[in-house]
């Protein structure tokens, strides 16, 4: 359960931090759009892979407990 909590954590992490860096580029930006502002969302001032780490974490986790219970 709780690394189920950490996973979609990290999902609405990673939707925030995009959402939060669409914001900011288009205040500077206004007229971008497509695959550049993609980029620039994904590597703007909050990555929004960073969550991502947290999601692989977890998934890590997840596979670890259902390895050993098979094992």
């Amino acid at each position: 359960v709780v690394l189920a909590i950490c996973f979609a954590s990290a999902l609405l992490g990673m939707y925030f931090h995009y959402q939060a860096n669409v914001e900011f580029v288009l205040e500077r930006h206004p007229r971008m759009a497509g695959m550049e502002l993609f980029k620039s969302a994904m590597m703007g001032a909050m990555p929004a892979l960073s969550p991502g780490v947290m999601a692989q974490l977890a998934l890590i986790g997840w596979l670890a407990t259902f390895s050993r219970r098979s094992a």
